[in-house]
């Protein structure tokens, strides 16, 4: 008995309406059409986000930054080596040159002459390397195209390339009404014979020389004038975007790209809902005072729930006293029964 009064007595303390556990769809950027009332339509703005990343991140002299660079003038360092090349003069360059034992580089290696000893009629010379075309400059550009054959009796051809290396091969395009020699080399800073050959061209109408690196001298490591460099370079580099894959409504530590909104909607998934009188939902459970309604989302059916501080709870009184009152009947009807046996 004590517990049946106590259960009655809780229903009386409370002032507001039970709240209901509303249960949601998942976000989506497609639009539930199938629910008809918008109300229980939540839509938010969600965007993609992205990261500003540091690319090409190169360090240079002040001379070769470009306009469009970010720099970071505070971060800078010193870069130093040793060239058989004459240096420009910068700003922030400092130089120093002495003789020494030096081995020359690759990228030492910046032309290739060809000192024409006798009566040979050339037309056309290519660099190959890993079977493509280097490109060079020379005074003679017809050797660049091979339209018509040029006599080169005592002359000297250079051609300036980048991109030296020991599988490079010259192909000489040549005819000649003899034997004729020449000098050929491969050079540093115009001033050092760093490989070097004397090639003798035989006689023949429109025939081919193939010149490999292999086959000729070396004299990469010679006692020479060489420069020591220090130059002093900056932190350069490029902005780049990396974007998140999924739209997000915030994302800490990225930037919101605003070009890229996309709506999302969720909608609710109970059978029903407490609304209040304008048909706004009730969350909270809290309709003291206030006409709310239990609102179907099928739409076929509307109750309407008496005010929570008032009807209701006359009706809660009635039925507690018929409750108290039937089980008071029942237990003295059961009392009565015993004594009599």
């Amino acid at each position: 008995m004590k517990k049946i009064f106590i259960v009655i007595l809780t229903l009386f303390l409370f002032n507001k309406c039970y709240a209901i556990e509303y249960k949601y769809s998942e976000w989506s950027p497609i639009y539930p059409g199938e629910v008809k009332d918008k109300k229980f339509i939540f839509e938010e703005d969600r965007y993609l986000w992205y990261k500003e990343v540091e690319k090409d991140t190169k360090y240079l002299k002040f001379e070769d930054i470009k306009e469009n660079m970010k720099v970071q003038y505070d971060d800078y360092k010193f870069i130093h080596y040793i060239t058989p090349i004459v240096p420009k003069n910068y700003k922030e360059r400092t130089i120093t040159s002495s003789f020494d034992d030096y081995t020359f580089k690759d990228d030492d290696i910046t032309s290739l002459d060809l000192d024409v000893i006798g009566n040979l009629n050339i037309s056309k010379i290519e660099l190959i390397k890993d079977n493509e075309n280097i490109s060079y400059d020379t005074t003679y550009k017809s050797l660049i195209d091979g339209n018509k054959y040029i006599n080169f009796n005592n002359k000297i051809i250079k051609l300036y390339f980048k991109g030296f290396s020991n599988s490079i091969k010259a192909i000489i395009h040549y005819k000649s009404i003899e034997d004729v020699s020449a000098l050929v080399s491969y050079r540093s800073s115009d001033k050092y014979n760093v490989y070097q050959k004397k090639i003798i061209f035989n006689k023949c109408d429109e025939c081919q020389m193939i010149l490999n690196v292999s086959d000729f001298k070396s004299y990469v490591n010679q006692y020479i004038e060489v420069y020591k460099v220090t130059d002093k370079v900056y932190k350069t580099y490029s902005l780049e975007r990396e974007y998140t894959k999924e739209y997000y409504k915030f994302l800490d530590g990225y930037i919101k790209d605003e070009s890229t909104l996309k709506k999302y909607y969720r909608f609710l998934l109970n059978d029903y809902i407490i609304v209040d009188s304008k048909g706004n939902i009730v969350k909270d459970g809290n309709c003291y005072k206030e006409t709310c309604y239990i609102k179907y989302l099928d739409y076929k059916e509307e109750i309407e729930n008496p005010k929570t501080g008032d009807n209701i709870y006359k009706y809660l009184a009635s039925t507690s006293i018929l409750i108290v009152l039937l089980i008071l009947i029942l237990n003295k009807k059961s009392s009565f029964v015993e004594s009599q046996h």
